[in-house]
């Protein structure tokens, strides 16, 4: 009987900790979002325009290579259909780009920034792209402004943009669906235009992204979203860089955030938000106190993973002589002090040797 009832105490612990592992979310610290920022002055482009834009070209006729991303002229001044592939609603993210910067002719233009629609809010949001096909051998690139890392060691990078597919695009020179993604580390906000050197031995290679979806004349647009994870940034702060060898494609938005385990109460103990580790594969300790009115039993600890979650709890807290354990908490009261004395929560750890160390109390008092 009692080999049983300890079989049904464990296999209730655990399966408490699976639930709460997965009910838990975990919780992000945002460095950057350009959804959010009106300006992005703050980014870097190389190599730059060599001259400012030379005219509007408004009129009808031209071909659709003169804008960027290939967008349509049509023969309706004015009208925001003009800037729609077929198919596409006029008040879409690439429809309602910056109508200027689209039309803009230099001698070298390599990425602009331009003006969207959010998908999302439905705001202006500030975007960058790039659709040098007619050229050979591109290399553009485009660094953010630094982001102090703050208390972040491993860090995340969301990545949304567009790409048009290369056969769609005609009297192409060179083509590709493919950008790289580079990171810089760096105490202070040092970058110039010629500091860090534009090449990939300057900066640390993170991946080469190729998009799932690409758009084309015949459908509609399609938005990637990627996930990049860097690290561990070893100084206070680090720039992102983008290296573009020839694709047709829109950067929408970039978010860049750490992970932390929230705050949290457990078997009347508390644990205090906590940073995850360095490393993916990293499992980061963390204390806990006891809520008012309790006292420690076995020392509350618990590991906090890579993905923001809390797992392998141990030990507890269990409510002082005179408090009944309520909720996440112990209530006052004057009544059954001794079976408030109790630890709630799963007895996971409960052998032989925990009996001798921490006693029950005897029976009439349970």
């Amino acid at each position: 009987m009692a080999a049983g009832r300890t079989a049904q105490t464990s296999a209730f612990a655990l399966w408490t900790i699976f639930v709460w592992i997965f009910t838990v979310e975990a919780a992000e610290e945002v460095l950057l979002d350009t959804r959010s920022m009106s300006t992005l002055a703050g980014w870097t482009v190389n190599p730059t325009n060599s001259r400012a834009a030379s005219r509007l070209r408004s009129n009808p006729g031209n071909d659709e290579d003169s804008c960027p991303l290939g967008l349509r002229n049509n023969s309706v001044p004015g009208n925001d259909e003009n800037f729609c592939l077929p198919g596409w609603r006029s008040n879409s993210l690439l429809c309602q780009v910056n109508k200027m910067s689209l039309k803009t002719v230099t001698d070298r233009i390599t990425w602009i920034e331009v003006s969207n629609l959010s998908p999302d809010t439905g705001h202006p949001v500030r975007t960058y792209q790039v659709c040098q096909v007619q050229r050979e051998d591109q290399n553009n690139w485009l660094r953010t402004e630094w982001i102090p890392k703050k208390e972040g060691q491993r860090i995340y990078v969301e990545i949304r943009f567009s790409i048009r597919e290369c056969r769609d695009i005609p009297n192409v020179v060179s083509c590709k669906e493919t950008f790289d993604f580079y990171y810089f580390e760096s105490d202070q906000d040092d970058a110039t235009d010629e500091y860090p050197a534009w090449n990939e031995s300057a900066y640390t290679k993170v991946d080469r992204i190729a998009a799932d979806g690409r758009f084309s004349n015949v459908n509609v647009q399609e938005i990637n979203k990627e996930i990049r994870n860097i690290g561990p940034i070893t100084k206070d702060g680090f720039y992102l860089a983008f290296q573009d060898s020839g694709a047709c494609m829109s950067l929408l938005s970039v978010r860049v955030y750490y992970k932390v385990c929230p705050t949290v109460a457990h078997s009347l103990a508390t644990f205090n938000k906590t940073v995850t580790g360095p490393e993916v594969t990293s499992l980061v300790q963390a204390a806990g106190s006891c809520v008012p009115n309790a006292e420690v039993e076995a020392q509350p600890t618990v590991q906090c993973t890579s993905d923001g979650k809390w797992t392998l709890f141990a030990g507890g807290c269990r409510c002082l002589p005179g408090h009944e354990p309520e909720s996440d908490g112990c209530t006052g009261g004057s009544e059954g002090c001794g079976k408030a004395a109790r630890k709630i929560g799963p007895e996971i750890n409960r052998t032989d040797e925990w009996d001798a160390a921490f006693p029950r109390p005897p029976p009439a008092f349970r």
